[in-house]
């Protein structure tokens, strides 16, 4: 004990995963190279074709990229392709605030259920963004456990009018409107 504190000391054992450098044509699991804003980014055909149907019939279908060693990717930015082979990667990183919005672009493009059910339960446990930019995602990509969410934490007449009056009310869908209209009506009684 000193300056009437005592200390105690534990050995803390972290487990360090390795990233995956996905510029490295060399890394043993690469198998495929796909070209991204003109420069390439190597990755598994198998990793891409296990979370992707999009990419498992590219790969492993009657296309033409079948028999492929480099394909290029247009209407994707390098950047966040990489977060996205981090996401799904064994090296799995975890789905940060900035990245939910790419993140569930490129993973309804190429059908993703693994990175769309990550970026949801992200978006339910964010305390970072609104209700009315969290519906906007569950609208735009139909996240029904976003939705209901949200549709819980609007337990007055007044957490309603607040998202009907956001200048984000009139982007969302006829359908969500109406779905937001129902709730305030079951709420008026």
């Amino acid at each position: 004990m000193r300056n009437g504190f005592s200390f105690r000391m534990h050995k803390l054992a972290l487990r360090v995963t390795q990233q995956v450098d996905f510029t490295d044509p060399d890394e043993p699991c690469h198998d495929v190279a796909l070209i991204i804003e003109g420069e390439k980014i190597y990755a598994s055909k198998q990793i891409l074709g296990s979370y992707s149907t999009v990419f498992k019939a590219m790969f492993y279908g009657d296309f033409a990229e079948k028999n492929k060693n480099e394909i290029e990717l247009k209407d994707v930015k390098k950047e966040e392709f990489v977060d996205l082979l981090r996401v799904i990667s064994p090296s799995s990183r975890r789905i940060a605030f900035p990245l939910i919005s790419p993140l569930l672009i490129l993973g309804d493009r190429f059908d993703i259920k693994y990175v769309m059910d990550r970026a949801e339960s992200c978006l339910i446990t964010s305390n970072r963004l609104s209700d009315i930019t969290k519906l906007a995602f569950s609208d735009r990509y139909k996240l029904s456990s976003v939705k209901e969410h949200c549709f819980s934490k609007l337990q007055t007449v007044g957490d309603v009018k607040s998202i009907e009056e956001s200048p984000y009310f009139g982007q969302l869908s006829d359908e969500m409107k109406a779905a937001i209209r129902e709730h305030k009506a079951r709420i008026e009684g």
